[in-house]
């Protein structure tokens, strides 16, 4: 899985960006395995857009993120019985 290295100014940058183009909300981006899809807010290819909230000063704060990915999971395993149920 890609890992995406930055430092603190450029994530505030990106926040920043973030909070003025969507009014408040903020998205995070979750690159996904190979092959894998996704049933949630929306998906392109193996990048997925989930809603968070903004309850930091930064966005990539750790228990943000955290449950971003308790979602993921939750969703890929969802979508993966459906798929598993109508083969």
């Amino acid at each position: 899985m890609p890992v995406l290295h930055i430092d603190a100014q450029a994530r505030q940058q990106i926040r920043q960006a973030l909070l003025e183009s969507c009014h408040c909300d903020v998205y995070a981006l979750i690159l996904l395995p190979e092959g894998d899809s996704l049933l949630m807010l929306a998906h392109a290819g193996n990048v997925a857009f989930c809603l968070i909230d903004d309850r930091g000063d930064d966005l990539f704060d750790p228990h943000l993120m955290q449950d971003v990915g308790a979602l993921v999971l939750a969703d890929l395993e969802r979508n993966r019985e459906l798929m598993r149920e109508e083969s």
